[in-house]
């Protein structure tokens, strides 16, 4: 192959991985092939059992008038300019605000909401199945 045809065939293997590995689509994938020990860890935690999940996301337990456990599979940036990907289980299937913070939920499409908090911090929620959520926050 001329070193042309190379240069093509990298340039598109490159675009294809930036273009398949969104945080949007590593958030996704993970909870399809993780769908199944994830509702049996939350299942066991509503049980009174600990929590359990990989080591390598950040998960966390909010409170409030509905409470969510949130995993958190991609952040990116710095404190003051940070977004945030991941997904949360709402034992009653209520869809909330990042970590639970209590913003009002401005309906988008039948399974999907967004929400503005102070400055420039808003999200994106979408039900991904019965009580699990894919969100996106931008604080």
């Amino acid at each position: 192959m001329k070193k042309k045809g190379w240069i093509l065939v990298l340039a598109f293997a490159a675009g294809a991985i930036l273009f398949l590995n969104t945080p949007e689509r590593r958030t996704k994938g993970y909870f399809r092939i993780h769908q199944e020990e994830l509702t049996q860890a939350v299942s066991r935690w509503q049980r009174g059992e600990e929590l359990s999940f990989d080591p390598w996301l950040t998960v966390n337990i909010w409170s409030g008038e509905h409470d969510i456990v949130e995993y958190i599979v991609v952040s990116r940036g710095i404190v003051t300019s940070s977004s945030y990907y991941g997904f949360f289980y709402s034992p009653d299937g209520v869809p909330v605000s990042f970590q639970n913070s209590g913003e009002e939920l401005e309906r988008l499409g039948q399974y999907e909401w967004r929400w503005q908090g102070e400055g420039d911090n808003r999200g994106y929620i979408e039900l991904i199945l019965p009580n699990w959520y894919y969100f996106e926050a931008s604080l």
